[in-house]
């Protein structure tokens, strides 16, 4: 091979290779964004049931019609 044919030949396998770096890095980082999304709707499932706990413990105290979502509103507007 020539030294023209040996340094393209080089610059193809460099190439690919970078090319085959960024994929693993975008697979890596892609697995990382899917983890972090199943932890964040687990989290979210936590957070919906003990809203529902909290909520019930709220109408068993106070009852249904002093629970309401406009009552509970105005509730955390007086807090702030």
């Amino acid at each position: 091979m020539t030294k023209k044919e040996k340094k393209e030949l080089t610059e193809f396998i460099d190439k690919y290779k970078q090319i085959e770096t960024s994929i693993d890095l975008m697979q890596k980082s892609i697995l990382s964004l899917a983890e972090k999304r199943d932890d964040l709707f687990n989290d979210l499932e936590k957070m919906k049931v003990n809203e529902k706990q909290f909520m019930d413990k709220l109408i068993e105290k106070y009852g249904e019609s002093n629970v309401t979502p406009y009552k509970l509103l105005q509730v955390y507007e007086e807090g702030l």
